[in-house]
């Protein structure tokens, strides 16, 4: 016989593992949902700040339209125009799964003013006016002090009290610019276009200076922000009819110009620069930019247009682009010439017209516009331009802390 295997009596010890278990997993569960409520946080202080920065760029963008520079239009209406323009694009963001809502009265989230050098200190401060400003300051919370704090994904274990972002964006307008620069992907908003700056004799009137800046230009042209259309009837803006060579006349008598800017004078290179603006390539002959500060720049231009140019422009009626200005014309070899441009200006396409003879004209607008591939002077703080040295059409938006 085989001996009996020794039989053992259960151990008092057996499932006390479980409980340590059960309370380490407790634990782990605890510190896991703290981890995911302060990330579910961080993420909502980012959005916030994606938002402001939305409405600064936003309310800085409508601060650059047409408006500026129309003394039919109220100054503290554009202002009011620039915050709305704020609360819109604030509203279209959620943080935490909520729109983001500002307050657009003067004193509330949305700020705006210039940056204005301090005499004692040195320094640049931020001035709030509502007459032209060239910066904008948006500032928002969530918090418990203001009631909207942000709530808590376990606010059993991280309080029911809420969690707080603060977030502020400041974007400035510059105006302080000498040329244009494209980015790969990124054209300058821009036409192949010259117009006659002003007559040394002061007896044309169809020059930029005469029309536009002295404001003696008929009105008879309105654009409509709402419908992105040109209707007949004035809005405060003069006018300038643009004549390019018509047959029998001198090139002397033309107003404007095509001017060669990498398209080797090819009808289709100007199709697409008219359409689409400037490419790196297109300005690769000037080094990559055109600069208007420097020097003389003289380009080879044409006062006569081809129907697929002309038909390209008449595609464009109420868009804006960036026009250059001419102060003198040569001729040269059959119907080219020299340009020699003197500075920037922004216009807008109101009306493309071809008369029975052949002639074609533009009439334009002055418009302003803010261009990322914009060059700021050289040697000045780069985001706080003088307005009124500065270009009145052309801005370029910094987005500053």
């Amino acid at each position: 016989m085989f001996p009996s295997q020794p039989r053992f009596a259960p151990s008092p010890r057996r499932g006390t593992l479980l409980p340590a278990i059960a309370a380490a997993i407790l634990t782990v569960g605890c510190c896991l949902a703290l981890v995911l409520d302060r990330l579910w946080l961080d993420a909502a202080r980012g959005e916030l700040r994606t938002a402001v920065e939305a409405a600064a760029l936003a309310a800085a963008g409508r601060l650059a339209e047409d408006e500026r520079i129309n003394t039919a239009v109220e100054p503290e209406w554009l202002a009011e125009a620039a915050r709305q323009a704020a609360v819109e694009a604030a509203a279209g963001n959620l943080v935490a799964g909520q729109p983001v809502l500002l307050d657009p009265a003067p004193g509330g989230h949305v700020h705006l003013g210039r940056y204005v050098l301090h005499a004692e200190s040195g320094l640049y401060r931020f001035l709030e006016t509502e007459y032209l400003p060239t910066a904008v300051r948006v500032e928002a919370a969530r918090s418990r002090a203001v009631g909207n704090p942000v709530a808590r994904l376990f606010s059993t274990l991280s309080g029911p009290d809420g969690g707080e972002a603060f977030a502020s964006a400041t974007v400035v307008l510059s105006n302080t610019i000498v040329g244009l620069r494209p980015w790969e992907g990124v054209p300058v908003p821009a036409w192949p276009l010259a117009v006659y700056e002003r007559d040394p004799a002061g007896e044309r009137r169809d020059t930029w200076e005469a029309a536009i800046e002295y404001g003696q230009g008929p009105d008879r042209y309105a654009f409509d922000r709402d419908t992105n259309s040109v209707h007949q009837g004035g809005d405060g803006l003069p006018e300038i009819t643009l004549h390019f060579r018509a047959p029998g006349d001198q090139p002397e008598d033309a107003n404007v110009r095509i001017i060669n800017v990498g398209s080797g004078w090819a009808s289709d290179q100007l199709v697409r620069q008219i359409q689409y603006g400037w490419s790196v390539s297109d300005l690769s002959e000037l080094g990559g930019e055109l600069r208007v500060d420097v020097g003389s720049l003289s380009l080879e231009c044409t006062a006569e247009i081809d129907s697929p140019t002309a038909g390209a422009l008449a595609e464009m009626i109420g868009q804006k682009r960036v026009v250059l200005l001419y102060s003198a014309h040569t001729p040269r070899k059959g119907s080219l010439g020299e340009a020699v441009i003197s500075r920037l200006a922004v216009g807008r396409i109101m009306a493309v017209q071809t008369t029975p003879s052949g002639a074609v004209t533009l009439v334009m607008q002055p418009a302003v516009l803010a261009t990322r591939t914009a060059l700021l002077a050289d040697g000045g703080p780069p985001a706080f331009g003088d307005h009124e040295a500065g270009n009145p059409y052309l801005y370029k938006m910094s987005l500053t802390q």
